[in-house]
């Protein structure tokens, strides 16, 4: 995560997993990327973990217009950007995250957001971390083609680099 200037989950993600979206290894809390969240309703509380008083910066992206829906998150540390229902689109939220500054983007979360990501071909690569734990059938999908009429055929991935971390892997 320190690597990046930023961090990006879907909605989905930031309630069910309420994850803080930091780096937690002692010496680099300090270069935690910037949070993105994107979120058609804001339909998420402004009292998760990524959005504790000692959190960086977070950029909202949504196309939801309700002052009051988004004066919830007026005592975060989160400028929220709206666009119109019909430009909420992958393509004009990551113009407007490169205008910002951000070139080295991390995509950490969903199925929903993976699968757009990969459908719009705009992934330059791809981590996969696997732990070396058997779940069975309760795993989640790591991506959501299946909506998409996508054929993995046109992804033209190949495997670089397998490490082992401890009884992980990284691919």
């Amino acid at each position: 995560r320190a690597r990046n200037d930023a961090i990006l989950v879907g909605s989905n993600t930031l309630r069910e997993d309420n994850p803080k979206l930091d780096c937690r290894i002692m010496g680099l809390k300090d270069a935690s990327p910037i949070k993105i969240i994107i979120s058609k309703d804001l339909d998420f509380s402004e009292n998760l973990k990524a959005f504790s008083k000692y959190s960086k910066r977070s950029l909202i992206f949504t196309s939801i217009g309700s002052k009051k829906n988004i004066l919830r998150f007026k005592n975060i540390n989160a400028d929220i950007f709206k666009f119109k229902l019909n430009d909420f689109k992958l393509k004009n939220i990551l113009e407007k995250i490169s205008e910002l500054g951000v070139s080295n983007l991390i995509v950490e979360g969903g199925s929903k957001i993976f699968g757009s990501f990969i459908k719009s071909q705009l992934v330059d690569s791809i981590m996969i971390f696997r732990s070396g734990h058997f779940i069975g059938n309760k795993g989640l999908q790591a991506f959501d083609l299946e909506n998409f009429n996508f054929s993995s055929k046109n992804l033209n991935l190949k495997l670089k680099n397998f490490f082992l971390i401890d009884d992980n892997h990284l691919e």
